[in-house]
C-alpha cells in the first residue's frame, strides 16, 4: 500500500523539478539574447558571444581594437552587491535583515575572472548586474565602504547595473 503511492509521488516531485529547471534555463538563455540584443544595438561596430552560465565570463564583445569581457550577476532591485575585495564578491538579498552574523552569497567564478587575461587585444572587464540592484558597495577595510558608481574603476572590472549600461557605454 505505501509503495502505490510513494513510487508516484516520487516520479511526480522529479516530473516538477525537471520541469522548474527547464524553466530557469530557458529564462536565462532569453535574458542572455536579451542582452545581447541591446549590446549590439548599442556597438553596432563590434560583434557579441554568448557563453554559457559556466563560463568564466558570459559575453565577449569584440572590435577592431579591444574586447570586452561581461560576467553577469542575477539580482534583484532590493538585493546589495558588495565587493569584498577584488577576488571575492557576495550578493546580500536582505540588507534590512542584515547582520554580521548573516551567511554572504558568494559569486562563484569571481577570482577566475579577474584573473582571466588575453593578449591579442586590450581586454575590458564589466561586471553587469542584472536587472538591477540597490547599490554597489566596495569594502576599503574591514569597517569602511563605499559606494561604487558608474565612473568607478575597481582593480581594473567596472561593476554596472544593467539599467545604467547604456549611460557607462555612452561615456566610454
Amino acid at each position: 500500500m505505501f509503495w502505490e503511492y510513494f513510487i508516484p509521488a516520487v516520479v511526480l516531485f522529479l516530473i516538477l523539478v525537471a520541469t522548474a529547471n527547464l524553466f530557469i534555463k530557458i529564462r536565462y538563455k532569453k535574458t542572455l539574447e536579451s542582452i545581447k540584443t541591446e549590446l549590439l544595438e548599442l556597438l553596432p561596430k563590434s560583434t557579441v558571444d554568448i557563453f554559457d552560465r559556466e563560463s568564466v565570463f558570459q559575453f565577449a564583445i569584440e572590435n577592431e581594437l579591444e574586447k570586452t569581457i561581461i560576467k553577469l550577476i542575477l539580482a534583484q532591485d532590493d538585493y546589495e552587491f558588495i565587493i569584498t575585495n577584488i577576488n571575492r564578491w557576495t550578493v546580500n538579498n536582505n540588507p534590512k535583515q542584515w547582520t554580521r552574523k548573516s551567511k554572504p552569497i558568494f559569486i562563484e567564478g569571481a577570482e577566475e575572472f579577474v584573473n582571466y587575461t588575453e593578449t591579442e587585444k586590450q581586454l575590458k572587464k564589466i561586471v553587469l548586474i542584472y536587472p538591477t540592484s540597490k547599490r554597489i558597495i566596495r569594502y576599503l577595510n574591514e569597517s569602511d565602504t563605499v559606494v561604487v558608481n558608474i565612473e568607478d574603476n575597481v582593480g581594473g572590472i567596472r561593476f554596472i547595473k544593467y539599467n545604467e549600461l547604456e549611460k557607462f557605454l555612452n561615456l566610454e
